[in-house]
Formats: structure tokens, sequence, C-alpha cells
């Protein structure tokens, strides 16, 4: 069998190999890989050569033994085969940047996936959908080019990374010190002093899991987030030590240290900017999100004194720049909540002829995508947003309808008056445009958002909040209203 390990989630030719069978295992499910609901983790499983498309895709909710067919859906949340001319094998890829729409929220517990390409047949370890995430670390790695092990390669083109949430938190610090000394005449010099910050967390893994995530030191760029306060660590160097297995289980407690760029050094020290993902529309960058058919300088106001003095303001600071000659130019109209498509010509903004619905223009400048939304075509270019809620008299919930380009996922959260987020529902553009997502609405809710995402993307785009009208009102029998 093809080493299907490099990547978090492992799968099995058969269930009875997966980790929660073995014998002196008696069955725990402890250490499932937590995901976010309607997420599976990230992974890449190389596969005999046959360029057969993936003809069977099933979640399996272990305490219940509820199968759900989400085949169409993962792929199109980003589920490929990707074939290599010079290799003999495939890798069956899925990036886990997108929700998996148009099935539903999923309930949360605890998963395995089976797998099919009609041949073949295989069966993933348990992973964990979890209510809420903000408690812990998420870890994430990637590679500048193709990373290449014993029976195969990680195929980091489209922005591929892999991931994983440590229920842990980051620990206090240690302060370390690495000399070069030599001694002559019972003195010390010092040719040369590093001091470092090193930061550490511990919980549990599983061995499939730590099987993969040994590999992240190998890469070029790990990316460390504490949910539990927001930080962000960009990682030179990281370590698993102290691993210590569990009595009669697959889980092993360890300890994971990290260093970050509070390297020191009399000498200076190296700078680590390599980018991830030798993939992406041109070879030049990282792929878009969605596939772009007008690249715009900017986004400006009509009126406005950039509109006039025909320039735009960069997002991030710095002089003006003025358009110049064939630039395109989204631009908003006056009392409107739309832009609209213009080319700079001969020093005038030049409306551009109208286009189908979905083109979309991309505004390089705030880095957000805008599509025509008009059938069959037109110049109204729209950002996502929520542009209704409803509530059901007597139901308790709630249901959110808006416009989004088409081949989306999209997440709809809840949030307090703190700003606190909860996921309450997931859908597709289908859903959102015609019956709607459907949730619970809870007494701490003020408002509703959406987070978009596509498989290339996670969470590229997140709307404003739209605050509830009527909030702790709703009607009861027919007649008498409360409030």
């Amino acid at each position: 069998m093809i080493n299907s390990n490099a990547t978090v989630l492992r799968w099995n030719a058969s269930l009875n190999m997966a980790e929660y069978q073995r014998g002196y295992d008696m069955g725990s499910r402890l250490g499932a890989l937590p995901v976010e609901v309607n997420q599976v983790p990230p992974f890449q499983l190389p596969r005999a050569k046959t360029g057969a498309a993936i003809t069977l895709f099933k979640l399996v909710h272990f305490a219940t033994g509820t199968e759900t067919d989400v085949t169409t859906e993962i792929a199109s949340s980003g589920l490929a085969v990707g074939t290599y001319a010079a290799k003999n094998y495939d890798l069956i890829k899925y990036p886990s940047s997108a929700a998996i729409a148009g099935v539903g929220t999923l309930p949360i517990g605890s998963y395995y996936a089976i797998m099919s390409d009609g041949t073949n047949t295989w069966y993933s370890e348990l992973f964990c959908m979890v209510a809420s995430v903000a408690e812990m670390v998420k870890i994430e790695w990637c590679h500048q080019e193709d990373f290449l092990y014993p029976g195969g390669h990680i195929d980091y083109a489209n922005n591929y990374s892999n991931y994983l949430y440590f229920k842990s938190d980051i620990l206090a610090p240690s302060y370390e010190y690495d000399e070069e000394v030599k001694e002559r005449d019972g003195y010390k010099f010092f040719e040369k002093q590093t001091s470092f910050k090193l930061s550490k967390m511990q919980g549990f893994l599983s061995e499939a899991v730590i099987d993969a995530f040994r590999l992240a030191r190998l890469h070029d760029n790990v990316t460390i987030t504490n949910n539990n306060d927001g930080r962000v660590y960009t990682v030179d160097e990281i370590l698993l030590t102290d691993i210590e297995w569990q009595n009669m289980s697959h889980l092993a407690h360890l300890a994971i240290e990290f260093k970050t760029d509070t390297v020191v050094t009399i000498n200076g020290k190296a700078v680590f900017d390599a980018e991830c993902g030798s993939g992406g529309a041109t070879e030049t960058g990282p792929a878009p999100c969605v596939d772009v058919d007008f690249e715009c300088l900017a986004a400006i106001d009509e009126g406005s004194a950039a509109y006039t003095g025909k320039y735009y303001v960069p997002s991030g600071g710095g002089a003006n720049v003025p358009f110049v000659e064939n630039d395109y130019i989204l631009i908003k109209p006056t009392g409107f909540d739309y832009h609209a498509l213009y080319q700079f010509v001969s020093n005038t903004y030049v409306l551009v002829a109208d286009q189908l619905e979905d083109v979309i223009a991309f505004n390089a400048n705030d880095s957000k995508y805008h599509w025509q939304n008009v059938v069959p075509s037109g110049n109204v270019f729209l950002e996502p947003e929520i542009t209704g809620i409803y509530t059901t008299p007597g139901a308790g919930t709630w249901t959110a309808y808006g416009v989004v380009m088409g081949g989306v996922s999209i997440e709809l959260f809840t949030v307090d008056a703190m700003g606190n987020e909860t996921l309450a529902g997931v859908g597709d553009q289908a859903d959102f445009e015609t019956t709607g997502l459907t949730f619970d609405w809870i007494a701490s809710a003020v408002g509703a958002k959406i987070k978009i995402s596509t498989p290339t993307c996670n969470r590229y785009y997140e709307s404003p909040v739209s605050y509830f009208e009527g909030v702790n009102y709703w009607i009861i029998e027919d007649d008498n209203e409360v409030q």
C-alpha cells in the first residue's frame, strides 16, 4: 500500500485498520482530529496511476452510524484527482479550504469518511466536527514547491496547506542562549552569542497525526494561530518533544516547542521570507480565490476627491497613484450600493459594455472580488452580502437571504454584542439566494454575518454585520404581540 500519511488525515484500505480498532485501544475515540462543522481535514492520498475520478464520498457519524453522501458537494469544495505525466501515481487531493455546502449543517461529533474511485475503497481515521475552535491552537504548514517523500509527494499548488487544530494554549516561554566560545588562560572569548525566545504548548495527538505533523519541521513555512487570544506566530523552527504514549492508547502526550523571529545574535540573523505554493493562475503568485475576468486597480466613489483627481489612495499607505491609459476601475455611483466597471481612456472614465452575469472584477487595491449580478447582462458589480433576515412566527428560527457569486461556500455566523461569533449554518449560492439559510435564534445574538470561501481560499471575504430588527420580538398564537 502506498504511504498515505504525509498529510494529517490518514486513509486505510479497510475499516479494521483504523487506530481506534486496535486491540490495545479498546475502541477509544479519544484523539479524533478536530475540524470545524462541515469540514473534512486536508489530505493528499497517492494512488496507483489510473486517472479515475472519485465516484463516492460518504461521511459516517460514528455514534449513530448515519451516512451522508457528499460526493457532489465535496467536489465543489475542492476534492480532485491530480495526474502527473512523469509519475506512476495519481494524487487524490482535498484542501479543506471551503466548508461542504449543499447538505445542511452536519451534527457535531466524530466521523469517518468512506471514499471510492469505483475500484478502490478507502476509510479515513476518525475526525471530530466541533462546535467551536475558539479555544484551540491552529498549526499550519506549507512548502514553496512540491514536498517529496518516499512513495509520493505533496502538491502545494493552488494555495494548498496542511493544518490541524490542537487543544491547548501557548504557555509561558523560556529564554535560551547559544554560544560559540573559546577559552584561553582561564578567560572565555565569545565568538558568537545568540539569544532566542522558546514558546511551548502541550497536549494530545494520535499516532497517525504525529506521523504527518513531524514533517512540519521540514517545511518552508509554519504558522501558528492561538485562537485563545488571536495572536499569530510566523515560525522559524518547530520541534516535537517529550512524547509519552498513554497506557493502552494510540495517543501521545507531547510538547511542541517553536521559535519565531525573536532570535538575536551579534552577527545578525537569517531572513525567512519564502512564500508557499508553486502553482497559481500565472505561476507568479498564489492562485486567485475565484477566476477573474477584469483586474481593476481600485474601487472609488463617484464625485470623490480621488474620482475628480483621477487617482486612488493605496490601501497600505503611500502617495496617491494616478490612473493611466487602459486601467480598469470600479466606480460606485452616487446614491447606490453597487459598483460599475469603467476603463480609463484618453484621460476620462469610459463605461465598459454590459457583461454577462457572474463576470468577476478584482479590486487589487483592497483585495476584494466583485461580480456582475444583473440577468442576463449589465454593469452592476456587487460584493457578497446579507440582504434580509426574517423570522418565522412561533418557530424560534430566522432565515437569512442574500447575494453571492457562484462556486463558493457560505458560512453564516450569529454575532453577539461583544462581537463573539457562533456558526449557525452552511450553504451555497442556490441556498442563500432562494430558500435562504435558516438558523435557530439565540438570546445573545444581535446580528449575523457571512464568510465565504473557495477550494483555493479559506474565508477570503467577510461581510459586515447585519443587525436584527425586532430582536426578542415574536408572536404568541395569532393576535397577541409581546416585546
